[in-house]
């Protein structure tokens, strides 16, 4: 099977912004269910279970995000040195590509910063 993303698609371009819907999706709703079951959850390793849940969430996304940039920086690159075939549109997805990377990374980062300096259920 090929990898799709190494072609010119529509999944190479919204992939990054994907991956950090699903991470915020999902954050969301663990930080919802902790705080619906009325505690701060289990602890584990001295940080609750929503934390680490949370933190393990947002390594995952970043190495999915960074592999994915990783990907489109070459296909970039490539694209770039054979500019003599006039592929234009393949530069503009691997150049676009590899910014929402860069962008849905420090989202998903934004979005995972408060679950470790504030308790998930403050009233």
């Amino acid at each position: 099977m090929r990898n799709l993303l190494n072609r010119n698609s529509l999944l190479s371009l919204v992939s990054a912004p994907i991956i950090w819907a699903v991470h915020f999706l999902l954050s969301y709703v663990i930080v919802s269910l902790v705080c619906s079951s009325g505690g701060t959850g289990a602890w584990v390793a001295g940080i609750t279970a929503s934390e680490a849940s949370i933190g393990a969430l947002t390594l995952i996304a970043v190495a999915l995000l960074v592999y994915i940039g990783i990907v489109n920086y070459e296909k970039w690159r490539h694209a770039r040195r054979s500019a003599l075939t006039g592929d234009d549109m393949s530069r503009f997805f691997a150049l676009c590509s590899v910014l929402l990377c860069g962008l849905s990374a420090i989202a998903v980062i934004w979005i995972a910063f408060p679950a470790f300096i504030l308790s998930p259920c403050t009233a």
